[in-house]
């Protein structure tokens, strides 16, 4: 439960079309798999696409490479609860 450091590495190429018909006729000119074609406009916002590919770059389950330790879990063990079924041991003898 401690912070994670995530380090994005990614490199994409955009073709911008006018609308989805001209965008559908570009893709099937390219049959290039690496390169998106995308309908975009000059006023669109450049900070949402950066933001798009942060978000599908997170991983889905994340995790350290070592663990860091245990030293927010450590209190936990320390708190023991006391067994129901300790009872019912005092009844049997």
């Amino acid at each position: 439960m401690t912070s994670l450091e995530h380090v994005i590495e990614s490199e994409q190429i955009l073709i911008l079309a006018k609308s989805d018909d001209q965008a559908d006729e570009i893709e099937t000119l390219l049959d290039d798999d690496t390169i998106d074609v995308i309908v975009g406009s000059k006023a669109m916002n450049i900070l949402d696409l950066v933001e798009d590919e942060a978000l599908l770059s997170l991983p889905l389950a994340p995790k350290h490479e070592v663990c860091p330790g245990n030293a927010v879990t450590d209190g936990f063990s320390d708190a023991r609860k006391p067994s129901p079924f300790d009872v019912l041991k005092g009844l049997k003898q």
